[in-house]
């Protein structure tokens, strides 16, 4: 996607890989499911940010190049337990 602002309102989903040179806003009742996600700008979250879907396996990358604000919002991880190279989602911001 170009460099546009992306608002995903109440009961809006994106999901999968998108990569967004632009800021993203993840409003109340809107969500956003990564798989591997890059967002150039900056992410605010009142939303549900979720690594994947439900049941989706760990190693899922959300990359935010500016700055995450969290808004009330909710944020999902998987994760294997195991020893200390146990797959995990991460998010680089």
């Amino acid at each position: 996607m170009a460099s546009q602002h992306i608002n995903i309102h109440n009961s809006g989903v994106m999901s999968g890989n998108v990569t967004t040179a632009g800021d993203m806003n993840v409003m109340p009742g809107g969500a956003l499911r990564v798989a591997k996600t890059t967002i150039g700008g900056n992410l605010e979250n009142g939303g549900t940010v979720q690594m994947n879907s439900e049941g989706g396996k760990p190693g899922n990358v959300l990359t935010v190049n500016g700055n995450y604000t969290g808004n009330n919002g909710l944020m999902t991880f998987n994760a294997t337990l195991g020893g200390d190279n146990s797959p995990t989602d991460k998010m680089n911001v």
